[in-house]
């Protein structure tokens, strides 16, 4: 990565040294998709959006609710821009209020939403490893809701499954045994290298609009008027509580964000949905986000502290970047930054200190991905005014 840089800001953009054959540009082959990555918490939205942008741009972690805003990234490749935008996990108002501390119209609910209505394109998230083979009531509310908007299926994680031919019995749920507008083939195929398995037939699917009572389609009528960030959790699961899946994904990709087994045909697919523009890319062609680098520092923060403390202290603690400076010119640039992690009980700021330096070293990890140059990084626990070292 390189960037351009002044002292108050910095523009994350791509090196221009790529092993990417790139095909002469003009204005009128210019093509750009706009994606929205939506799924339930925790399935790894992030981590594809990463992997589709060849870049650690959104904080990942092995807990739930670590993006709690949208974040959006683009790669731009031979004439196409891809503009990826990754949202929260859907969760109920419930969950957003005891577990992550929002209001009802806090962004961790309403995000989801204001990314889809701006997209061109779903891509939906699945969990391989999931142990309930069914979309999520909340996914199903708003396939339903945004119909009219093609969507994509990516069930992700599939280096943790151990018998492949799951995958495809979980595919034809999930799908209702659809994809593209073609019945799923049950005899024995081929996928990729996770080669030959079969599907079962006797996969129960769901029933047709026309079957439901008449009750049920009032319900749904009344609640696709209403965005889903404003209905209850228990309204959504009494509606598709008997639903299983989606027919109308144009295409399912079975990958890995960390192997990035299947992603370079995950963003090819995309690619080739991409549509003409009459002017300029929506984001600069050399540019990964428009995000302010000390908001991606304090989200990464916060996503190690995720990974290495409890919980019920993580999701309780506060970043606060106080300072970020730049010195040295293009071919040696330096960071220097500063943040505070606040925490209200005097036994959180002893736990966080001890794993200070290893949050530190993920973190300037994940920062070197970005940020050409030298990375400097210096947390500090902090109770009231009082900087905490660890206890002995």
């Amino acid at each position: 990565m390189l960037m351009q840089f002044s002292k108050s800001h910095i523009t994350v953009i791509r090196c221009v040294r790529t092993s990417i054959t790139l095909q002469p540009e003009t204005p009128s082959n210019r093509k750009a998709l706009r994606i929205a990555v939506i799924g339930p918490p925790n399935v790894g939205k992030s981590a594809v959006t990463n992997s589709i942008l060849n870049a650690d741009l959104c904080a990942v972690s092995k807990r739930m609710d670590t993006t709690r805003f949208n974040t959006v990234g683009a790669i731009t490749e031979n004439s196409c821009q891809l503009v990826v935008v990754d949202s929260p996990g859907l969760v109920g108002i419930k969950h957003a209020r005891d577990v992550v501390g929002a209001h009802s119209e806090s962004t961790v609910l309403t995000d989801p939403e204001k990314a889809i209505t701006r997209a061109e394109h779903l891509l939906v998230v699945h969990d391989a490893t999931l142990p309930g083979k069914y979309l999520s009531h909340r996914i199903l509310h708003i396939l339903h809701r945004y119909s009219h908007i093609p969507a994509t299926l990516v069930i992700n994680k599939i280096d943790l499954i151990q018998r492949q031919s799951d995958l495809l019995e979980l595919a034809k749920i999930l799908t209702n045994g659809i994809v593209g507008g073609q019945k799923i083939v049950t005899q024995p195929v081929r996928l990729g290298k996770l080669g030959e398995v079969k599907v079962k037939d006797e996969i129960k699917l769901h029933t047709t609009f026309e079957e439901k009572e008449e009750k049920w389609k009032l319900q749904y009528n009344r609640l696709m008027n209403k965005p889903t960030y404003k209905i209850g959790w228990g309204e959504t699961r009494k509606l598709f509580g008997n639903e299983c899946g989606w027919p109308n994904f144009d295409q399912i990709f079975f990958v890995s964000a960390i192997t990035r087994k299947g992603i370079d045909d995950l963003r090819a697919h995309l690619q080739s949905l991409s549509h003409p523009l009459e002017g300029e890319y929506p984001m600069d062609k050399e540019s990964i986000t428009q995000k302010k680098p000390r908001l991606i520092c304090s989200e990464h923060i916060r996503s190690e502290i995720l990974n290495h403390l409890p919980g019920d202290v993580a999701y309780n603690l506060r970043v606060n970047v106080l300072e970020w400076d730049i010195s040295g010119d293009d071919e040696n640039v330096k960071i220097r930054i500063v943040a505070d992690v606040i925490c209200d009980k005097l036994h959180w700021a002893h736990l966080l200190a001890k794993s200070i330096p290893k949050i530190e070293e993920d973190v300037c990890h994940h920062l070197r991905n970005l940020f050409a140059g030298y990375i400097e990084i210096c947390i500090r626990a902090k109770h009231g005014k009082e900087v905490i070292g660890p206890k002995q």
